[in-house]
Protein backbone atom coordinates (compact mmCIF):
# COMPACT_ATOMS: atom_id res chain seq x y z
CA UNK A 1 0.00 0.00 0.00
CA UNK A 2 0.96 3.72 -0.80
CA UNK A 3 1.04 5.87 1.21
CA UNK A 4 0.99 9.74 -0.30
CA UNK A 5 1.97 13.11 1.62
CA UNK A 6 0.61 16.51 0.41
CA UNK A 7 2.06 19.48 1.67
CA UNK A 8 0.51 23.19 1.44
CA UNK A 9 2.96 25.25 0.68
CA UNK A 10 2.30 29.39 0.87
CA UNK A 11 4.30 31.60 -1.21
CA UNK A 12 3.95 35.20 -1.73
CA UNK A 13 2.88 34.17 -4.94
CA UNK A 14 0.39 31.98 -4.44
CA UNK A 15 -0.59 28.00 -3.77
CA UNK A 16 1.83 25.21 -4.52
CA UNK A 17 1.86 21.63 -4.21
CA UNK A 18 5.17 20.05 -3.30
CA UNK A 19 6.09 16.17 -3.38
CA UNK A 20 7.75 14.53 -0.39
CA UNK A 21 11.90 15.76 0.01
CA UNK A 22 14.19 13.49 -1.17
CA UNK A 23 17.16 11.92 0.73
CA UNK A 24 19.69 13.60 -0.95
CA UNK A 25 23.56 12.41 -1.65
CA UNK A 26 23.07 10.38 1.34
CA UNK A 27 20.84 7.82 -0.12
CA UNK A 28 23.27 7.88 -3.41
CA UNK A 29 26.28 7.48 -1.14
CA UNK A 30 25.09 4.59 0.68
CA UNK A 31 23.42 2.47 -1.66
CA UNK A 32 25.92 2.78 -4.62
CA UNK A 33 27.36 -0.26 -5.71
CA UNK A 34 31.42 1.80 -6.70
CA UNK A 35 31.07 4.41 -4.04
CA UNK A 36 33.70 6.41 -5.73
CA UNK A 37 32.10 6.78 -8.20
CA UNK A 38 29.46 8.70 -6.38
CA UNK A 39 32.18 10.54 -4.68
CA UNK A 40 32.54 12.10 -8.16
CA UNK A 41 29.53 14.06 -8.12
CA UNK A 42 30.35 16.06 -4.89
CA UNK A 43 32.05 19.86 -5.64
CA UNK A 44 35.76 19.79 -4.54
CA UNK A 45 35.91 22.44 -1.66
CA UNK A 46 32.86 21.86 0.24
CA UNK A 47 32.00 20.30 3.88
CA UNK A 48 30.34 17.57 2.36
CA UNK A 49 33.41 16.45 -0.17
CA UNK A 50 35.63 16.27 2.54
CA UNK A 51 33.09 13.99 4.82
CA UNK A 52 32.51 11.67 2.44
CA UNK A 53 35.63 11.20 1.48
CA UNK A 54 36.89 10.98 5.05
CA UNK A 55 33.95 8.32 5.44
CA UNK A 56 35.18 6.48 2.35
CA UNK A 57 38.61 5.72 3.23
CA UNK A 58 37.63 4.80 6.74
CA UNK A 59 35.40 2.19 5.59
CA UNK A 60 38.14 1.06 2.98
CA UNK A 61 40.37 1.07 5.59
CA UNK A 62 43.10 3.61 3.73
CA UNK A 63 43.31 5.15 6.91
CA UNK A 64 46.15 7.24 5.61
CA UNK A 65 44.81 9.31 2.97
CA UNK A 66 42.19 11.36 5.66
CA UNK A 67 45.01 13.14 7.77
CA UNK A 68 45.75 15.10 4.52
CA UNK A 69 42.11 16.19 4.04
CA UNK A 70 41.50 16.57 7.86
CA UNK A 71 44.40 19.28 7.61
CA UNK A 72 42.24 21.01 4.89
CA UNK A 73 39.07 20.67 5.98
CA UNK A 74 39.81 22.55 9.18
CA UNK A 75 41.42 25.05 7.57
CA UNK A 76 38.92 25.74 5.86
CA UNK A 77 35.73 25.14 7.87
CA UNK A 78 37.35 25.22 12.08
CA UNK A 79 36.63 21.93 13.79
CA UNK A 80 33.17 21.46 13.38
CA UNK A 81 30.74 18.04 14.52
CA UNK A 82 31.63 16.58 11.43
CA UNK A 83 34.91 16.77 11.62
CA UNK A 84 35.17 15.49 15.32
CA UNK A 85 33.08 12.51 14.42
CA UNK A 86 35.51 11.53 11.77
CA UNK A 87 38.22 11.60 14.24
CA UNK A 88 36.59 9.60 16.64
CA UNK A 89 36.23 7.12 14.48
CA UNK A 90 39.53 7.04 12.69
CA UNK A 91 40.93 7.02 16.38
CA UNK A 92 38.64 3.59 17.08
CA UNK A 93 40.03 2.28 14.05
CA UNK A 94 43.47 2.62 14.63
CA UNK A 95 43.32 0.42 17.60
CA UNK A 96 44.84 -2.51 16.40
CA UNK A 97 47.79 -0.97 15.26
CA UNK A 98 48.74 1.47 17.94
CA UNK A 99 46.59 0.89 21.00
CA UNK A 100 48.38 3.30 23.18
CA UNK A 101 47.76 6.15 20.56
CA UNK A 102 44.06 4.83 20.75
CA UNK A 103 43.68 5.63 24.48
CA UNK A 104 45.77 8.72 24.85
CA UNK A 105 43.09 10.16 22.56
CA UNK A 106 39.92 8.63 24.57
CA UNK A 107 41.53 10.37 28.00
CA UNK A 108 42.30 13.69 26.81
CA UNK A 109 38.66 14.19 24.89
CA UNK A 110 36.72 12.38 28.16
CA UNK A 111 39.29 14.23 30.45
CA UNK A 112 39.73 10.65 32.57
CA UNK A 113 42.15 10.16 34.92
CA UNK A 114 43.09 7.23 36.64
CA UNK A 115 45.06 8.23 40.03
CA UNK A 116 43.76 5.30 42.20
CA UNK A 117 45.90 3.26 43.70
CA UNK A 118 45.60 -0.27 44.67
CA UNK A 119 45.45 -0.11 48.93
CA UNK A 120 48.14 -2.32 49.80
CA UNK A 121 46.92 -4.44 53.06
CA UNK A 122 50.34 -5.55 54.06
CA UNK A 123 52.18 -2.65 53.70
CA UNK A 124 53.65 -0.96 57.24
CA UNK A 125 52.48 2.66 58.14
CA UNK A 126 54.88 4.83 58.93
CA UNK A 127 53.00 7.90 59.33
CA UNK A 128 51.43 9.31 62.67
CA UNK A 129 48.54 7.96 64.24
CA UNK A 130 48.40 11.49 66.19
CA UNK A 131 48.78 14.76 66.75
CA UNK A 132 51.76 16.50 68.61
CA UNK A 133 49.50 18.47 71.30
CA UNK A 134 52.16 21.23 71.32
CA UNK A 135 51.76 21.49 67.71
CA UNK A 136 47.94 22.45 68.22
CA UNK A 137 47.86 23.86 71.74
CA UNK A 138 46.04 27.30 72.18
CA UNK A 139 49.60 28.81 73.08
CA UNK A 140 50.67 27.62 69.83
CA UNK A 141 47.99 29.03 67.87
CA UNK A 142 48.05 32.45 69.75
CA UNK A 143 51.16 32.59 68.75
CA UNK A 144 51.14 31.93 64.86
CA UNK A 145 48.24 34.17 64.38
CA UNK A 146 50.32 36.99 65.98
CA UNK A 147 53.27 36.24 63.61
CA UNK A 148 50.81 36.30 60.58
CA UNK A 149 48.89 39.26 61.33
CA UNK A 150 51.13 41.96 62.97
CA UNK A 151 49.26 44.37 64.61
CA UNK A 152 45.69 43.10 64.01
CA UNK A 153 43.13 40.28 65.63
CA UNK A 154 42.45 38.49 61.54
CA UNK A 155 43.91 35.36 62.68
CA UNK A 156 41.15 34.91 65.44
CA UNK A 157 37.77 34.48 64.78
CA UNK A 158 35.00 36.12 66.94
CA UNK A 159 34.50 33.24 69.16
CA UNK A 160 38.24 33.11 70.33
CA UNK A 161 38.29 36.85 71.31
CA UNK A 162 37.08 36.35 74.73
CA UNK A 163 40.08 34.76 75.95
CA UNK A 164 42.39 37.98 74.70
CA UNK A 165 40.64 39.80 76.98
CA UNK A 166 43.11 41.16 79.73
CA UNK A 167 46.38 39.88 77.99
CA UNK A 168 48.92 42.44 77.12
CA UNK A 169 47.73 43.27 73.39
CA UNK A 170 49.43 46.21 72.57
CA UNK A 171 47.27 49.43 71.83
CA UNK A 172 47.03 48.76 68.42
CA UNK A 173 45.38 45.28 69.17
CA UNK A 174 43.39 46.46 71.91
CA UNK A 175 42.38 49.01 69.76
CA UNK A 176 40.72 45.92 67.34
CA UNK A 177 39.64 43.89 70.11
CA UNK A 178 37.41 46.44 71.69
CA UNK A 179 36.15 47.05 68.16
CA UNK A 180 34.93 43.54 67.79
CA UNK A 181 33.73 43.00 71.13
CA UNK A 182 29.58 42.46 71.05
CA UNK A 183 29.45 41.66 74.43
CA UNK A 184 30.05 43.28 77.95
CA UNK A 185 30.41 40.43 80.04
CA UNK A 186 34.07 40.42 80.23
CA UNK A 187 35.67 40.58 83.45
CA UNK A 188 39.07 43.03 82.36
CA UNK A 189 36.88 45.19 79.89
CA UNK A 190 36.68 47.89 81.90
CA UNK A 191 40.48 47.73 82.49
CA UNK A 192 40.54 47.60 78.59
CA UNK A 193 38.29 49.93 78.03
CA UNK A 194 40.13 52.88 80.69
CA UNK A 195 43.77 51.67 78.92
CA UNK A 196 42.36 52.47 75.32
CA UNK A 197 41.02 55.94 76.24
CA UNK A 198 44.11 56.96 77.36
CA UNK A 199 45.69 55.93 74.12
CA UNK A 200 47.09 59.08 71.65
CA UNK A 201 44.77 57.83 69.12
CA UNK A 202 41.30 57.44 71.13
CA UNK A 203 38.54 59.59 69.67
CA UNK A 204 36.92 59.33 73.46
CA UNK A 205 33.55 57.06 75.46
CA UNK A 206 31.75 56.66 72.78
CA UNK A 207 33.17 55.90 69.66
CA UNK A 208 32.91 52.28 69.65
CA UNK A 209 29.67 49.99 70.12
CA UNK A 210 31.21 48.26 73.14
CA UNK A 211 31.16 51.47 75.00
CA UNK A 212 27.13 51.62 74.79
CA UNK A 213 26.79 48.12 75.88
CA UNK A 214 28.50 48.56 79.34
CA UNK A 215 26.52 47.59 82.05
CA UNK A 216 25.97 49.97 85.12
CA UNK A 217 28.54 49.12 87.64
CA UNK A 218 31.00 48.89 84.79
CA UNK A 219 29.81 52.91 83.92
CA UNK A 220 30.14 53.57 87.72
CA UNK A 221 33.75 51.44 87.57
CA UNK A 222 34.63 53.19 85.03
CA UNK A 223 33.18 56.44 86.41
CA UNK A 224 36.23 56.06 89.20
CA UNK A 225 39.25 55.58 87.04
CA UNK A 226 38.29 58.56 84.84
CA UNK A 227 35.83 60.92 86.41
CA UNK A 228 36.04 63.64 83.84
CA UNK A 229 34.26 61.29 82.18
CA UNK A 230 31.40 63.30 84.19
CA UNK A 231 32.11 66.33 81.35
CA UNK A 232 31.66 63.97 77.97
CA UNK A 233 28.22 64.05 76.47
CA UNK A 234 28.36 60.40 75.16
CA UNK A 235 29.25 59.00 78.68
CA UNK A 236 26.52 60.91 80.27
CA UNK A 237 23.79 59.69 77.74
CA UNK A 238 25.26 56.30 77.73
CA UNK A 239 24.74 56.57 82.05
CA UNK A 240 21.32 58.20 81.54
CA UNK A 241 19.81 55.44 79.36
CA UNK A 242 20.74 52.54 81.63
CA UNK A 243 18.62 54.21 84.38
CA UNK A 244 15.52 53.95 82.37
CA UNK A 245 12.75 51.44 83.67
CA UNK A 246 12.03 48.76 81.87
CA UNK A 247 9.63 48.31 79.14
CA UNK A 248 7.05 46.18 80.95
CA UNK A 249 6.52 48.89 83.59
CA UNK A 250 4.27 51.90 82.79
CA UNK A 251 6.16 54.07 84.37
CA UNK A 252 4.49 56.94 82.71
CA UNK A 253 0.81 56.07 84.56
CA UNK A 254 2.17 55.46 87.80
CA UNK A 255 3.52 57.87 90.15
CA UNK A 256 5.14 55.63 92.97
CA UNK A 257 7.49 54.32 89.77
CA UNK A 258 7.83 57.46 87.97
CA UNK A 259 9.25 58.70 91.38
CA UNK A 260 11.57 56.48 91.92
CA UNK A 261 13.31 56.80 88.30
CA UNK A 262 12.98 60.31 88.73
CA UNK A 263 15.31 60.24 91.93
CA UNK A 264 17.37 57.79 90.08
CA UNK A 265 17.99 60.21 87.69
CA UNK A 266 18.68 63.32 89.91
CA UNK A 267 21.21 61.41 91.86
CA UNK A 268 23.34 61.06 88.79
CA UNK A 269 23.01 64.18 86.78
CA UNK A 270 22.98 66.28 90.74
CA UNK A 271 26.38 65.78 90.13
CA UNK A 272 27.21 66.79 86.75
CA UNK A 273 29.10 69.84 85.68
CA UNK A 274 27.30 72.99 84.16
CA UNK A 275 28.04 72.00 80.84
CA UNK A 276 24.75 69.93 81.14
CA UNK A 277 22.39 72.46 83.09
CA UNK A 278 19.97 71.39 80.24
CA UNK A 279 19.63 68.03 81.48
CA UNK A 280 20.03 69.25 85.17
CA UNK A 281 16.66 71.31 84.11
CA UNK A 282 14.85 68.79 82.45
CA UNK A 283 15.07 66.34 84.84
CA UNK A 284 14.02 68.52 87.81
CA UNK A 285 11.40 69.83 85.58
CA UNK A 286 9.62 66.91 85.06
CA UNK A 287 10.44 66.19 88.99
CA UNK A 288 8.44 69.45 89.82
CA UNK A 289 5.77 68.64 87.29
CA UNK A 290 5.24 64.88 89.43
CA UNK A 291 5.08 66.79 92.78
CA UNK A 292 1.98 68.96 91.66
CA UNK A 293 0.51 66.26 90.21
CA UNK A 294 0.98 64.55 94.08
CA UNK A 295 -0.41 67.70 96.02
CA UNK A 296 3.47 68.32 97.29
CA UNK A 297 4.77 71.69 96.76
CA UNK A 298 8.76 71.11 97.14
CA UNK A 299 10.56 74.64 97.71
CA UNK A 300 13.70 73.25 97.88
CA UNK A 301 13.69 71.02 94.48
CA UNK A 302 12.21 74.41 93.38
CA UNK A 303 15.18 76.36 93.87
CA UNK A 304 17.43 74.26 92.71
CA UNK A 305 15.54 74.64 89.39
CA UNK A 306 15.42 78.67 89.50
CA UNK A 307 19.08 78.50 90.24
CA UNK A 308 19.51 76.64 86.47
CA UNK A 309 20.52 80.24 84.16
CA UNK A 310 17.85 80.27 81.29
CA UNK A 311 16.96 83.36 79.15
CA UNK A 312 13.55 83.94 79.83
CA UNK A 313 10.99 87.13 80.66
CA UNK A 314 10.67 86.28 84.26
CA UNK A 315 14.66 85.85 85.36
CA UNK A 316 16.83 88.69 85.85
CA UNK A 317 19.56 88.97 82.81
CA UNK A 318 22.22 89.91 84.98
CA UNK A 319 22.45 86.52 86.60
CA UNK A 320 21.98 84.89 83.36
CA UNK A 321 24.26 87.07 81.88
CA UNK A 322 27.08 86.71 84.25
CA UNK A 323 30.45 85.15 82.48
CA UNK A 324 30.61 82.20 84.67
CA UNK A 325 26.99 81.30 83.74
CA UNK A 326 26.15 82.68 80.26
CA UNK A 327 28.19 79.64 78.22
CA UNK A 328 25.92 77.33 80.33
CA UNK A 329 22.06 78.55 80.22
CA UNK A 330 19.35 75.97 79.58
CA UNK A 331 17.95 75.01 76.53
CA UNK A 332 14.47 74.35 77.24
CA UNK A 333 14.29 72.81 73.19
CA UNK A 334 17.08 70.36 74.53
CA UNK A 335 15.45 66.80 73.57
CA UNK A 336 16.86 63.94 75.84
CA UNK A 337 13.78 61.69 74.83
CA UNK A 338 15.82 59.05 73.47
CA UNK A 339 18.13 58.40 76.95
CA UNK A 340 15.47 59.70 79.37
CA UNK A 341 12.01 59.14 77.62
CA UNK A 342 11.18 62.85 79.13
CA UNK A 343 10.04 65.19 76.62
CA UNK A 344 11.64 68.81 76.04
CA UNK A 345 10.62 71.52 78.36
CA UNK A 346 9.78 74.02 75.80
CA UNK A 347 8.19 76.30 78.17
CA UNK A 348 7.89 76.73 81.90
CA UNK A 349 6.14 80.15 82.45
CA UNK A 350 3.13 77.61 83.62
CA UNK A 351 4.86 75.97 85.93
CA UNK A 352 7.04 78.62 87.58
CA UNK A 353 4.08 80.75 88.11
CA UNK A 354 2.20 78.31 89.53
CA UNK A 355 4.79 77.66 91.63
CA UNK A 356 4.97 81.24 92.97
CA UNK A 357 1.54 81.57 94.40
CA UNK A 358 1.36 78.04 96.21
CA UNK A 359 4.40 79.00 97.61
CA UNK A 360 3.99 82.81 98.63
CA UNK A 361 0.46 82.30 100.09
CA UNK A 362 1.91 81.74 103.57
CA UNK A 363 5.13 83.17 102.72
CA UNK A 364 6.37 86.76 104.63
CA UNK A 365 8.77 87.99 101.46
CA UNK A 366 9.86 87.00 98.61
CA UNK A 367 14.15 87.47 99.29
CA UNK A 368 15.27 84.11 98.87
CA UNK A 369 14.32 84.64 94.76
CA UNK A 370 15.37 87.90 94.32
CA UNK A 371 19.09 86.97 93.21
CA UNK A 372 17.31 85.43 90.54
CA UNK A 373 14.47 86.82 89.52
CA UNK A 374 12.91 90.03 88.25
CA UNK A 375 12.32 92.13 91.27
CA UNK A 376 8.90 93.25 89.00
CA UNK A 377 7.77 89.68 88.89
CA UNK A 378 8.26 88.63 92.39
CA UNK A 379 6.75 91.44 93.78
CA UNK A 380 3.08 91.15 90.89
CA UNK A 381 3.55 87.26 91.54
CA UNK A 382 3.47 87.83 95.35
CA UNK A 383 0.90 90.86 95.38
CA UNK A 384 -1.52 88.29 93.61
CA UNK A 385 -0.80 85.37 95.50
CA UNK A 386 -2.25 87.06 99.00
CA UNK A 387 -5.02 88.48 96.95
CA UNK A 388 -6.26 85.28 95.52
CA UNK A 389 -6.01 84.15 98.79
CA UNK A 390 -7.74 86.61 100.68
CA UNK A 391 -4.82 87.12 103.04
CA UNK A 392 -3.28 89.76 104.64
CA UNK A 393 -4.34 93.77 104.08
CA UNK A 394 -5.17 94.09 100.49
CA UNK A 395 -4.28 98.16 100.02
CA UNK A 396 -1.02 96.95 100.80
CA UNK A 397 -0.60 94.25 97.91
CA UNK A 398 -2.74 96.96 95.45
CA UNK A 399 0.16 98.77 96.10
CA UNK A 400 2.73 96.32 94.24
CA UNK A 401 1.02 95.82 91.49
CA UNK A 402 0.61 98.66 88.28
CA UNK A 403 -2.52 99.17 87.69
CA UNK A 404 -3.12 97.69 84.59
CA UNK A 405 -2.14 94.11 86.15
CA UNK A 406 -4.63 95.13 88.55
CA UNK A 407 -7.48 95.20 86.63
CA UNK A 408 -6.42 92.56 84.85
CA UNK A 409 -7.03 90.03 87.16
CA UNK A 410 -9.13 91.44 89.22
CA UNK A 411 -11.21 91.07 85.57
CA UNK A 412 -9.65 87.52 84.40
CA UNK A 413 -11.82 84.53 84.71
CA UNK A 414 -10.11 81.46 85.86
CA UNK A 415 -11.43 77.88 85.76
CA UNK A 416 -8.73 75.42 86.48
CA UNK A 417 -8.42 72.15 87.14
CA UNK A 418 -6.70 71.17 90.38
CA UNK A 419 -2.91 69.07 89.36
CA UNK A 420 -3.55 66.49 91.81
CA UNK A 421 -6.56 65.31 90.56
CA UNK A 422 -6.98 61.77 90.17
CA UNK A 423 -6.39 60.70 86.27
CA UNK A 424 -7.47 57.14 86.68
CA UNK A 425 -10.71 55.65 88.47
CA UNK A 426 -12.05 52.17 89.04
CA UNK A 427 -15.26 50.99 87.36
CA UNK A 428 -17.46 51.28 90.16
CA UNK A 429 -15.45 54.40 91.37
CA UNK A 430 -17.41 57.54 91.51
CA UNK A 431 -15.82 60.27 89.89
CA UNK A 432 -15.07 63.72 92.03
CA UNK A 433 -12.53 66.93 90.91
CA UNK A 434 -11.25 69.93 91.76
CA UNK A 435 -11.42 73.33 90.28
CA UNK A 436 -9.94 76.35 91.02
CA UNK A 437 -13.11 78.91 90.53
CA UNK A 438 -12.69 82.94 89.95
CA UNK A 439 -14.93 85.51 88.46
CA UNK A 440 -17.62 83.01 87.82
CA UNK A 441 -20.98 83.61 89.25
CA UNK A 442 -22.83 80.55 87.38
CA UNK A 443 -21.31 77.64 86.10
CA UNK A 444 -22.47 75.15 83.72
CA UNK A 445 -21.28 71.40 83.88
CA UNK A 446 -22.58 69.08 81.49
CA UNK A 447 -21.88 65.24 81.77
CA UNK A 448 -21.71 63.19 78.44
CA UNK A 449 -21.83 59.27 78.38
CA UNK A 450 -19.17 58.13 76.05
CA UNK A 451 -18.88 55.05 74.21
CA UNK A 452 -14.83 54.15 74.61
CA UNK A 453 -15.21 51.09 72.87
CA UNK A 454 -16.69 52.53 69.70
CA UNK A 455 -14.70 56.01 69.81
CA UNK A 456 -11.39 53.95 69.48
CA UNK A 457 -13.02 51.89 66.71
CA UNK A 458 -13.59 54.46 64.85
CA UNK A 459 -10.97 57.05 65.41
CA UNK A 460 -8.21 54.37 66.23
CA UNK A 461 -6.48 55.64 69.67
CA UNK A 462 -7.58 56.15 73.32
CA UNK A 463 -10.34 58.55 74.23
CA UNK A 464 -8.90 61.95 75.50
CA UNK A 465 -9.95 65.34 76.21
CA UNK A 466 -9.32 66.64 72.45
CA UNK A 467 -12.78 65.25 71.69
CA UNK A 468 -15.14 67.61 69.88
CA UNK A 469 -18.69 67.56 71.74
CA UNK A 470 -20.03 69.79 69.19
CA UNK A 471 -23.31 68.09 68.19
CA UNK A 472 -23.53 65.98 71.28
CA UNK A 473 -25.97 66.17 73.83
CA UNK A 474 -25.56 65.82 77.09
CA UNK A 475 -26.63 63.19 79.80
CA UNK A 476 -26.92 65.51 82.10
CA UNK A 477 -26.26 69.38 83.17
CA UNK A 478 -26.08 71.17 86.40
CA UNK A 479 -25.49 75.08 86.98
CA UNK A 480 -23.75 76.08 90.09
CA UNK A 481 -24.18 79.39 91.15
CA UNK A 482 -21.48 81.24 93.55
CA UNK A 483 -21.38 84.34 95.21
CA UNK A 484 -17.74 85.21 95.55
CA UNK A 485 -15.97 87.97 95.21
CA UNK A 486 -13.83 88.67 91.42
CA UNK A 487 -10.26 88.86 92.93
CA UNK A 488 -10.93 85.20 95.27
CA UNK A 489 -10.29 81.69 93.77
CA UNK A 490 -11.85 79.23 95.89
CA UNK A 491 -10.66 75.40 95.27
CA UNK A 492 -14.17 73.68 94.26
Amino acid sequence: MKHIILALIFLPGGLSTAAANEIGFIEDFALAEDRGTALKKLIPGTEDYYYYHCLHYETTGRLEKIEPLLKLWIKRYGRTSRVIEIENRRALLLYKKNPKKTLAYIRKHLNLHFHHQKEDLAATSRLPTRLDPKLISRKTLTRRAFEYHRHTLAGFEDSGLDRLVGQDLGPRRRRKLLQRLTRPDHQNLVHFINLDLSYKHSRGFGTMPIHNKLLLPQLDKLLKLRPRLLNETNFVNSYVSKLKPTDDLDWQNDPIAHGKYLKRLWAFVSGLGPVHNSLKANVLYHTLELDRSQGITNKARFMQYMKLPRSVSYMKPAYYNHHQRASYRVNFNADFSNTTKLLPIRSDDSLVRDYFLKLFVNADAYSDFEPYVRDRYLKEVFAEAKILNGIGDRERWYSLLRPERYKAIKERVDIDFAHDNKKFYGPDEGVTMDVNIKNVNDLLVKIYEINTKNYYRSAGKRLDTSINLDGLVPNSETIYTYKTPPLRKINR
